[in-house]
């Protein structure tokens, strides 16, 4: 019997992974910059995916000077 693997959409992937360094970065807030570096992720696409994030409820965020996104858990 062969293993088939799962086929993952990038903005899932990355959604993950953001999470993942999210949840790995302790206390306080990460600012989403840090995560696209990080990552290797385009930060407007980041963007995009952490405002569906956002939206359910798995991440909040904070704005501050000059309209620069932190998340918090």
């Amino acid at each position: 019997m062969r293993e088939v693997g799962m086929q993952v959409t990038a903005k899932a992937e990355y959604a993950l992974r953001a999470a993942t360094v999210r949840a790995s970065a302790g206390p306080g807030p990460v600012k989403s910059e840090q995560i696209a570096a990080a990552e290797g992720i385009p930060l407007r696409f980041l963007h995009n995916i952490l405002a569906a994030l956002t939206r359910a409820g798995i991440l909040s965020s904070l704005r501050y000077r000059h309209r620069r996104s932190m998340l918090r858990r």
